[in-house]
């Protein structure tokens, strides 16, 4: 089910910052049940106030020459890959 719409889109924000806080880059699902997408976030600005805050790797978003994808935010990268504005699903990485 999805995770952040507008309604959750601040209790969204603050579960990214905090596990990027914690040092767990975050695996975020956005689109639809049968179109989406997966980016990588690893960093934010302005205490993670809004999508684009929060910086990720694009792996669609190949205008760039890094094998990664493209450095972008992520109201970037739900605008780049066809108006992807829900958040599926949250998955924070673990380093063991």
């Amino acid at each position: 089910s999805k995770v952040c719409e507008n309604s959750a889109k601040g209790v969204c924000l603050a579960r990214i910052k905090s596990e990027i806080d914690g040092g767990k880059p975050v695996l975020v699902n956005i689109g639809s049940s049968t179109d989406n997408h997966t980016l990588f976030a690893y960093g934010y600005i302005n205490g993670a106030a809004d999508f684009s805050d929060i910086k990720v790797y694009d792996p669609a978003n190949l205008d760039t020459s890094d094998i990664h994808g493209r450095v972008v935010d992520l109201y970037n990268a739900m605008d780049y890959n066809g108006d992807k504005f829900t958040i599926w699903s949250l998955r924070p990485t673990y380093i063991s």
